[in-house]
């Protein structure tokens, strides 16, 4: 009797599988967007304005996850377009927040495109077709590639399909070589985005430890090229 029982419910659900399944869908998706309303509004994020330019431009923006973390958190500007500078260098000590200055520029503009609100004051959003990392290398023995091969493909994916409206953050790229090789192929990657044309130049965000990247003079002058 019980399994006659279990077997017409089976049946039952079976049935009516394609509508569970939708049901399923929308209640995540609901649950979804109210998990980003509740955010927005206990932590004080802002509407992003989306706009059809090759501009980024945030005020007071901060890391969703890190200001909960952290009993002081600074928040950073950032302005990125054609005239203010695609390029961004970022130099400083261990632990000064570089790598967290990237992660944050990319979640946000992550969530602007998934029509989320952002923690920062003020956010514009143009066009971005894309991001790109170079942040985190895992290796594994069934990938059969060390490190810095995983490094290198990371950015030969950058290079390859980024475009103008594109986001690409780069953290520490060459350390897991040595100094020559690495400071020469980081040196090389960014010559051949600054030398595109403005248009054509993704948005960019490096940060690096390389200083003799800027002291040998290894970039050449652009109005592309902002340190920071």
């Amino acid at each position: 009797m019980e399994t006659a029982v279990m077997t017409q419910l089976q049946a039952t659900v079976l049935q009516r599988g394609s509508c569970l399944y939708a049901v399923l869908r929308l209640s995540a998706e609901l649950d979804c967007l109210m998990a980003l309303a509740q955010a927005s509004q206990e932590h004080g994020y802002c509407s992003p304005t989306l706009t059809l330019h090759s501009r980024l431009a945030l005020t007071q923006a901060r890391h969703p996850l890190l200001e909960l973390c952290s009993p002081v958190f600074v928040s950073n500007p950032l302005l990125s377009s054609e005239t203010e500078g695609k390029v961004k260098v970022l130099t400083g000590p261990n632990s000064s927040g570089k790598s967290i200055f990237l992660k944050q520029v990319g979640l946000i503009v992550f969530m602007a495109l998934i029509g989320s609100d952002v923690p920062a004051k003020e956010a514009e959003i143009g066009l971005i077709d894309g991001i790109f990392t170079r942040m985190q290398s895992r290796e594994s023995v069934s990938l059969g590639l060390s490190t810095f091969m995983i490094d290198l493909n990371q950015m030969a994916h950058a290079l390859n399909n980024s475009a103008g409206n594109s986001l690409v953050l780069i953290d520490e790229f060459g350390k897991g070589t040595n100094t020559v090789d690495g400071l020469s192929l980081l040196a090389s990657c960014l010559r051949h985005w600054i030398k595109r044309a403005p248009a054509q130049c993704p948005h960019i965000l490096l940060a690096t430890n390389f200083h003799s990247l800027l002291q040998l003079g290894l970039l050449p002058p652009s109005p592309l090229l902002s340190l920071l």
